[in-house]
């Protein structure tokens, strides 16, 4: 087991990992970055899939249709709808009348 150093780690990182030079990003732009490296070198994806940290992010979404690239992502039900760029609305709660039954296309088969 390698023994941890007493001495604080600025003097250890230098170079391209100094802590100058290491720059905050979100784990969206992380993902992001990652995903098109990966298509740029031609790895093989059909979809790309994200919970609402990232489907949430609109720079993700955006840059993932310019390149044609199917997604699907969760959003918040408070995300605005928008269609061609521009602001559509926001989708309206419907309210739930009980439990699904039998033939609904929510389930009730068990």
């Amino acid at each position: 087991m390698p023994s941890i150093p007493k001495e604080p780690i600025d003097q250890f990182v230098t170079g391209p990992m100094s802590a100058e030079a290491v720059t905050f990003r979100t784990k969206p732009t992380l993902a992001l970055e990652m995903i098109e490296r990966a298509l740029d070198a031609g790895g093989p994806c059909r979809w790309v899939i994200g919970d609402e940290v990232y489907g949430g992010d609109r720079t993700l979404r955006f840059r993932l249709e310019q390149r044609g690239q199917p997604f699907v992502g969760a959003v918040t039900c408070n995300e605005p709808l928008w269609g061609d760029g521009r602001s559509i609305g926001r989708p309206r709660s419907l309210p739930l009348s009980g439990r699904p039954g039998r033939g609904s296309p929510w389930g009730g088969y068990n």
